[in-house]
């Protein structure tokens, strides 16, 4: 064999070598990577379930701490409504009791004339004997409704009272339970931020529009009722806009909701109150 035929021969060999040595040293970095890539996917996908179980659990801390304030206002506007129907019934009590008042001046009064009579007419004191005691039975009778009219009173105060103690507590009650539902809003959006999601797309709310049926700042809390209900997919926490013409009277948020109507508290009061026909929409 000539000297360059085993030139070749040589340079073959050490290039094979090389060759092994590269495809070894390859195959042990595939295979690292491999590992590695494999370890890293393992815990996204133990972070990304843990991200999922945190959302949910405050989606239905929210919803939670939502049907409870329903709840609330619900039994507030139940309390309101008795405590009308109590002061309704002390108003008609008192009135009764201003009627027998008025019975009884008139009866002292007849019972003053017969006695004047009787002492001018001396053949007829048996007559107005009997017609005395008969005034005296009426006035005691009298004063025994009174009495009673009396004690209803002070029963329907006692009972209006009460009312006034119970919707303070409610209203309390809806106060934290606001406070506890926005610290929740507040951990959802911390959570957002924290894995990388859109709170917005947990909960939509679509273009609506509409109108004031009616609105009450008697107590602590003012009421606003709207023309939209269930009927319009309205939701609970939904957000309106309130104007009339130029003029901007501040936000609203739906807290009841019924078939064809929605009950709302006020969130952001504007420069002047809202009354009934003001305009609603979800986007100025």
């Amino acid at each position: 064999m000539s000297p360059i035929g085993k030139l070749f021969i040589v340079l073959n060999l050490a290039l094979a070598a090389v060759f092994v040595g590269a495809a070894a040293s390859l195959i042990g970095n595939s295979q690292d990577w491999r590992q590695k890539y494999e370890t890293e996917t393992q815990e996204l996908n133990a972070q990304l379930a843990e991200k999922d179980q945190e959302i949910a659990r405050l989606t239905g801390d929210n919803n939670t701490k939502a049907d409870e304030i329903s709840r609330l206002l619900a039994e507030k506007a139940s309390l309101e409504s008795q405590l009308q129907a109590a002061n309704d019934d002390l108003a008609t009590k008192d009135q009764e009791n201003a009627d027998l008042r008025e019975r009884l001046a008139s009866i002292d009064g007849r019972l003053g004339d017969l006695q004047s009579t009787n002492q001018a007419q001396g053949n007829q004191i048996a007559e107005l004997n009997r017609r005395l005691e008969s005034l005296r039975d009426e006035r005691d009778a009298a004063l025994d409704e009174r009495d009673s009219a009396l004690e209803e009173a002070t029963a329907a105060r006692a009972e209006a009272r009460e009312a006034s103690s119970r919707l303070e507590v409610l209203e309390a009650d809806l106060a934290r339970l606001r406070q506890e539902k926005e610290a929740a809003e507040t951990a959802l959006v911390t959570a957002a931020r924290m894995y990388g999601f859109d709170p917005a797309r947990l909960r939509s709310q679509p273009q609506m529009e509409g109108i004031v049926l009616e609105a009450s700042y008697d107590g602590g809390t003012p009421i606003v009722m709207v023309n939209l209900g269930a009927r319009d997919e309205v939701r609970v926490g939904y957000t309106f806009d309130v104007y009339n013409g130029p003029t901007y009277k501040g936000q609203i948020r739906i807290e009841v909701v019924n078939e064809s109507n929605s009950a709302a508290t006020v969130v952001l009061p504007g420069a002047v109150p809202i009354q009934a026909g003001d305009r609603i929409t979800t986007s100025l």
